[in-house]
């Protein structure tokens, strides 16, 4: 991830966290806590797991991409295609949190 994207998430309060940390999340059984698993254990995303985003899992602004996707090709080009396409969800995931702030913002303004 390039450390502009890092900085830009950064800036709208989201942790990037390192792969130590993500291994963090699993339990005893080595499954990941929150996101929704098929019964193989690979991270469901999109309508099989209720999310908005293609490549999205069940916990919102949360994305999987490459082998540890449910029904993925298991190909590296394939993995580095989802990569690239979860950047630009996140751009725009960004974009729509920055909207809905400014409104928030101008609705507390236009009450003091």
């Amino acid at each position: 991830m390039s450390q502009y994207l890092i900085d830009e998430l950064d800036r709208y309060g989201v942790a990037v966290r390192d792969r130590s940390e993500i291994a963090g999340l699993q339990g005893e059984q080595g499954r990941l806590h929150a996101v929704t698993l098929d019964g193989d254990g690979f991270i469901l995303t999109g309508a099989h797991a209720g999310a908005e985003g293609l490549l999205e899992t069940s916990v919102a602004g949360v994305y999987a991409a490459g082998d540890v996707r449910a029904g993925s090709i298991k190909r590296c080009a394939t993995a580095v295609g989802e990569g690239a396409a979860v950047v630009q969800f996140v751009h725009e995931r960004l974009a729509r949190v920055a909207t809905q702030l400014s409104v928030v913002q101008a609705s507390q303004a236009a009450s003091s």
